[in-house]
């Protein structure tokens, strides 16, 4: 059995290092399918060629073994902090520009897909992967709100995946279920692992819609509803000004329903370096003790490499559907 070494590969403002031509000392690459944004910290000695690189450069990092290393997050630097003995670098994905550009704009019958790539688009970031074909009858864009929150909302409203790729690009499509991106065997890539069912503490309600297109037909759907929820609700109740229909307000619902019934379930594991592991990717845990293997979907990838455990990737997990 050959012990594999830990490599670390980083591009910065153009330049390739190393970790040992770099000097790093630890670097955490933190991936998320959700609101958050992608980021890295990378931690080097004063000596580093790295203290030379500046807020707003190109950072690029990828991770692996040996000869073997991949992307793992495309960015710019977004902060440098120094003391006597380290420098810190924090590195933002590039996806984190659609968090600082406001934008104001109207859609008429477009799908979620084609909204998302547009307000990408105008922000000057890349897409990837965006599979999202529910219609809306209309959609607003108000400036006063970052293009990311708009996109994180539209997001909700078609339970949709939110992930960044490693070079950068922003992906949308549906939770994933399979394939199985890693299979992880208790004792060899899986080193701590616990899961279980958990309760979460969400308020039943019910999604009315904002406009009459299931009352007046589809071509009335920019006709307000003076009673949204047909008489007195039972339940607290959410009018959405993004649906203009039943239907839509019904698929909010269901999808909400579906990401609690995946949070229902949870496990955090601690595996050995999989540089091509990802938020949102699906994994299988084998071998257990219990005599159970476990499928579960990643909702957050931390990797990380340090002189004190190599490389690690921490998971936080919930339930495929």
């Amino acid at each position: 059995m050959s012990i594999r070494r830990p490599r670390i590969e980083l591009t910065a403002a153009g330049t390739g290092l190393s970790g040992p031509e770099a000097a790093a000392v630890r670097v955490q690459c933190s991936l998320t399918a959700g609101a958050a944004i992608d980021f890295a910290v990378v931690v080097c000695t004063p000596q580093s060629p790295l203290v030379d690189v500046a807020v707003g450069d190109d950072f690029t990092i990828g991770l692996g073994y040996e000869d073997d290393a991949a992307t793992v997050l495309s960015g710019t630097v977004s902060a440098i902090d120094y003391n006597p003995r380290l420098v810190a670098i924090e590195v933002e994905a590039a996806t984190c520009a659609l968090a600082r550009f406001y934008h104001a704009g109207s859609y008429v019958e477009q799908t979620i897909g084609d909204i998302v790539s547009d307000l990408v688009s105008q922000a000057g970031v890349s897409t990837g992967t965006i599979d999202a074909s529910q219609s809306l009858a209309a959609y607003h864009v108000d400036e006063r709100r970052a293009v990311w929150s708009h996109i994180v909302d539209l997001a909700n409203l078609g339970d949709l995946s939110l992930t960044t790729s490693a070079e950068g690009a922003l992906e949308l499509r549906k939770p994933k279920s399979s394939p199985v991106a890693g299979t992880l065997r208790y004792g060899a890539e899986l080193l701590l692992w616990q899961a279980g069912p958990r309760q979460v503490a969400e308020p039943t309600w019910q999604a009315v819609p904002y406009g009459a297109g299931s009352e007046e037909g589809s071509a009335k759907w920019h006709i307000l509803l003076k009673d949204p929820t047909g008489g007195s609700p039972t339940d607290p109740t959410i009018v959405l000004p993004a649906a203009r229909s039943r239907e839509t307000a019904d698929a909010f619902a269901q999808a909400r329903q579906s990401r609690q019934t995946r949070r229902e379930r949870h496990g955090r594991a601690v595996v050995t370096g999989m540089p091509s592991l990802r938020a949102g990717d699906v994994v299988e845990m084998v071998d257990l003790p219990t005599g159970d293997d476990l499928t579960f979907r990643c909702r957050s990838v931390c990797h990380e490499i340090s002189p004190e455990a190599g490389y690690l990737i921490h998971l936080l997990l919930e339930a495929t559907l």
